[in-house]
């Protein structure tokens, strides 16, 4: 028996304490590749220490593996038509949270661009819900911003509080029906939208859409 092998196998304990060293890296990952690199670069690759890579993500990370995978296999069948005007136009950065009462949007630098209460057709019931939802008003809120603009298609980078559990491909195709691309970041230590969801409503028709996309396409 080779005692030395035995030893280098990753306990499932040390995955976990390997993902959350590396947790603000992982939860930015917006493709599945990176995720399977970073098991790779770290010894994972095998069968039963990338099942314990796939568990740390869920549970210390908070990024469902196989949900990324499905998301990236919709956005490969977009139209590469649309693929190529949204490269061409704008990249709209937005951050959203939720609660089963309220949703909030917010901006690059933490300005809450929409803060209200869920849509009456959403049953909100839970923290996935909620985010789902939140999610939604903010691809909604990026649609509209792009149609204000003389682009016809654009990216969004969205960042959620929480994306385990939720349906991304749903997500995603929200997302086309208003002409975007949708980049998935999970981050809810440095998420301003999750910072500030008060009490207060703040309409979502008081932005200034022009800026925002003005603003972000600096940063692409």
């Amino acid at each position: 028996m080779n005692h030395d092998t035995l030893t280098d196998i990753p306990s499932g304990p040390a995955v976990r304490g390997l993902v959350a060293a590396h947790v603000r890296r992982l939860r930015r990952c917006t493709r599945v590749f990176e995720l399977e690199d970073f098991a790779v670069a770290h010894g994972l690759n095998a069968p039963p220490d990338f099942a314990r890579y796939v568990s740390a993500l869920r549970v210390v990370a908070g990024v469902d593996l196989a949900a990324v995978r499905a998301l990236g296999f919709a956005q490969r069948q977009v139209d590469p038509v649309l693929v190529a005007r949204a490269r061409r136009g704008p990249r709209q950065m937005l951050w959203c949270a939720g609660t089963t009462r309220r949703f909030t949007v917010a901006r690059r630098g933490g300005q809450v661009l929409w803060r209200d209460h869920h849509p009456p057709d959403r049953v909100v019931i839970n923290a996935v819900r909620a985010a789902e939802s939140a999610a939604l008003q903010a691809i909604w809120l990026a649609g509209q911003a792009l149609g204000r603009s003389r682009w016809d298609a654009g990216i969004l980078r969205l960042t959620m509080e929480r994306s385990h559990g939720l349906a991304l491909v749903d997500l995603h195709h929200a997302a086309v029906a208003a002409n975007l691309l949708l980049e998935l970041v999970t981050d809810p230590i440095d998420n301003p939208a999750s910072r500030k969801t008060g009490s207060r409503t703040v309409p979502w028709d008081r932005s200034d859409f022009l800026t925002l996309i003005a603003s972000d396409r600096e940063v692409r």
